[in-house]
């Protein structure tokens, strides 16, 4: 409870409050909605959006559905919240204990080439961010560009991607832009102002001197 407590809801790679809340949450969500995995046995289902649940939590704390199925008595909100969060103590409960867990290692994206083989892809990246946050990652899926722009009298712009420069599996630049995209850092981009831009022949000069 106090990690929760003294969390500053960022979802920062490594840090234990936010994988409890994520487990909590999961938890929470799938005891809402357990008559919905019940029918999703029998027939194909939309399973109600997680902001939804979100805005039921907040406003509606005595719905129907927060009633437990597998219980006798009726549960409100509070019940379901409880409930969850002794459901993810007990999963975590051996992890929480020892203090020299390594939380990076509980939650972590994978960057997948198209063919899915594993030699060509990137495995297990401790990277922040939530599939509901403003870093919207998860296991399979996150940000694939990031850019800033200043529009400014000389226009700035940083951008990343989770990849590289070549896409020769053999070349020191096949993955040379995923640790920066993995920290949340930036690249200056080479912004042109037409296609007499002198740093155009200097750019094309540099990459002939990289591939040597």
């Amino acid at each position: 409870v106090t990690q929760l407590e003294e969390w500053d809801y960022r979802f920062d790679a490594g840090k234990k409050a936010p994988i409890l809340f994520r487990e909590w949450f999961r938890h929470f969500y799938n005891l809402v909605w357990d008559e919905f995995e019940e029918r999703d046995a029998q027939h194909a289902v939309n399973f109600p959006e997680e902001w939804k649940t979100i805005e039921l939590l907040e406003k509606e704390k005595d719905y129907a559905f927060f009633d437990h199925r597998s219980t006798t008595q009726s549960e409100n909100a509070a019940d379901i919240v409880n409930m969850a969060f002794d459901s993810m103590y007990q999963e975590l409960k051996v992890k929480i204990v020892e203090e020299d867990y390594d939380w990076g290692n509980f939650w972590s994206t994978s960057i997948n080439h198209l063919t899915q083989l594993s030699p060509l892809s990137v495995k297990n990246l401790h990277t922040s961010g939530y599939g509901y946050a403003l870093n919207a990652s998860n296991r399979l899926r996150g940000p694939s560009w990031r850019m800033i722009v200043e529009f400014t009298d000389e226009v700035k712009a940083y951008g990343v991607y989770p990849g590289g420069q070549s896409s020769n599996p053999g070349s020191q630049n096949y993955q040379n832009g995923i640790e920066k995209w993995t920290q949340g850092e930036y690249f200056e981009l080479l912004f042109l102002e037409g296609p007499q831009d002198p740093r155009i022949q200097s750019s094309f000069s540099e990459v002939k001197i990289s591939s040597k």
